[in-house]
């Protein structure tokens, strides 16, 4: 007997409306807050900015209540439903005007690297009004990280969840919602920049969706000094070494995950935190012929425990992620000294 035969299956799936969306549908007036309260960083008034998320949440479900507002969160999703059959279909007549007719810029790397600052300084070169859109649809929001990475990730592994069918439709669903919020509020833009540092760990879905339209950059950092800034902005003592390594780990596994399943499609550009970001910030501003300086990135000094961050054994693990890297044929930017 030969040939084959088809088994047809109906299987259903959830798919999750981001609530960026719903703040962008009900309009809410503590959502356009959000930026200015919060500060570009993310840590300033900690105790303003929680009042404010809870306030927001509670002015997002009181709207949701309106017919209106209804209306508007059918329509959306309607028309992001229809998107995301036309990236999975590859139906290009569709796409043109969300992706092919545009250029992303998406600024990638683990936390505390300096990804805020790439996408403040890229969207002041690119005109790209960052800080005047919903924070939670361009910055480390959306799609959801627990899609990616699953709802009981473990710091240090490969958080590979977004391969999982259902999670793999909602990471599509999620990002066809962005580009349909991007293209209601901003459609003259043509260059759009957004940061998520978690799509480290699923560059080729990002890449099966965006191609060449895509410009990764991805930022760079010793770890001793990635992982000292991130400790401080949330009072946590670094200096013990299960959490240190527990950090460590975190730091290797975004960078090794990165291009773990190739190189991408999309434009790739490694920028090492420190003069060299600066400098490669220069030289866009000049090609995108904006007449301005950075306003350059911020050395914090530390005391560094140097027999451990500069020993045999870091060295080795740094350079095994460079190792992966040239296999695929992109210069790891070796961070030389801890800043």
């Amino acid at each position: 007997m030969s040939g084959s035969i088809n088994i047809n299956i109906n299987i259903d799936y959830d798919l999750e409306i981001h609530n960026g969306v719903l703040q962008y549908v009900s309009d809410s007036r503590y959502a356009k807050q959000l930026w200015e309260k919060r500060g570009i960083s993310g840590h300033n008034n900690s105790n303003e900015i929680d009042h404010l998320h809870n306030q927001l949440n509670k002015e997002v479900k009181e709207l949701m209540e309106s017919d209106i507002v209804q209306q508007r969160l059918q329509g959306f999703v309607n028309e992001s439903l229809g998107l995301m059959d036309a990236i999975i279909s590859g139906d290009k007549d569709v796409t043109a005007k969300y992706i092919t007719n545009k250029e992303f810029y998406f600024v990638l790397g683990a936390t505390r690297t300096g990804g805020t600052y790439m996408l403040k300084e890229l969207s002041a070169a690119l005109r790209w009004p960052f800080d005047h859109l919903l924070q939670s649809m361009v910055h480390d929001s959306i799609p959801y990280s627990t899609i990616i990475m699953g709802d009981d990730f473990i710091i240090g592994q490969n958080n590979k969840a977004w391969r999982k069918p259902e999670n793999y439709l909602n990471f599509i669903f999620q990002i066809a919602q962005f580009l349909v919020y991007i293209h209601h509020v901003v459609p003259e833009k043509k260059k759009v920049v957004v940061k998520h540092a978690y799509f480290c760990f699923c560059l080729a879905l990002v890449d099966e969706i965006f191609g060449e339209n895509a410009n990764y950059l991805i930022t760079v950092r010793h770890p001793a000094a990635q992982i000292a800034s991130r400790t401080e902005s949330r009072n946590l003592v670094s200096a013990n070494p299960d959490f240190r390594e527990s950090f460590f780990k975190d730091w290797e596994n975004f960078y090794f995950s990165l291009l773990l399943d190739g190189k991408p499609a999309g434009t790739l550009t490694p920028l090492l935190y420190g003069k060299e970001m600066d400098l490669f910030l220069e030289s866009f501003f000049s090609d995108q012929g904006h007449i301005a300086k950075p306003e350059g990135i911020k050395i914090t000094s530390r005391n560094y425990d140097t027999n451990y961050w500069c020993g045999p054994e870091v060295e080795s693990r740094i350079h095994r992620i460079g190792k992966l890297w040239e296999l695929q044929g992109v210069e790891f930017p070796y961070p030389a000294n801890i800043q």
